[in-house]
């Protein structure tokens, strides 16, 4: 009975507070505050993206020549002064950005429905994969709609950059900043992250617990010795 006694003491949980265990339910405090205010700022910022990248898409002053402008799949009729989509445009660098920016959209559409899925159920499997690769791949996308400033027209006549130009940037800007924003929110705290507390934990409580197992022992030596 006296070792079955000792052991359930042994067995008995420690009450004594754990440092580094209240230091790491702190962070984990900190950074879910944090990390809300963070994804709701990459849902905006995806959102603003796709919204700019459209724009880009349908404006017709991407460029400006003359007394008339273009776009990506519009262009100005010099005769009525109207927005009318190209009908048959054979142009090789207008077309590259045209396809440029439609992929772009896409992919942007696709970093909207992961920062949604993220922010209301949680992050899906291969989650920063996806990201990164939607993300570099929106970038790059969006860089090849420069090249439309060296379609035949502007290298005949010349040309400006017109008002879309800004939301080109715009669009680039938010996308990277959602994709930044939702690859730091996956990984604010991790199992892997929060480990080192842990373990820091457990290697202060073990000495405690073997020297109270020895007092232990001691006492009910002398209590057997009297």
């Amino acid at each position: 009975s006296s070792t079955t006694s000792l052991t359930a003491v042994r067995n008995q949980p420690t009450r004594k507070t754990r440092p580094c265990k209240i230091l790491h339910n702190t962070i984990m405090l900190m950074n879910s505050g944090r990390g809300e205010s963070i994804q709701m700022g990459a849902l905006g910022a995806v959102t603003l993206g796709a919204i700019t990248n459209m724009a880009v898409m349908s404006s017709c002053d991407l460029l400006r020549y003359g007394a008339g402008s273009l776009g990506v799949m519009n262009y100005i009729d010099e005769r009525t002064g109207e927005c009318t989509p190209f009908l048959d445009l054979e142009d090789k660098s207008l077309k590259a950005a045209r396809t440029a920016s439609v992929v772009a959209f896409a992919m942007g559409l696709s970093l909207l429905g992961l920062a949604v899925v993220n922010k209301f159920f949680g992050a899906i499997q291969h989650n920063n994969l996806l990201i990164s690769v939607g993300g570099v791949v929106v970038q790059l996308c969006l860089l090849m709609v420069y090249t439309a400033m060296s379609n035949g027209v502007c290298e005949v006549e010349g040309c400006s950059w017109g008002s879309a130009a800004a939301w080109l940037i715009i669009s680039q800007l938010a996308y990277l900043t959602a994709s930044v924003g939702m690859l730091y929110t996956d990984e604010t705290i991790t199992e892997e992250q929060s480990a080192p507390f842990m373990l820091r934990s457990q290697k202060l409580e073990n000495p405690f617990h073997q020297r109270q197992g020895r007092r232990i022992e001691l006492d009910l030596g002398l209590a057997n010795a009297h």
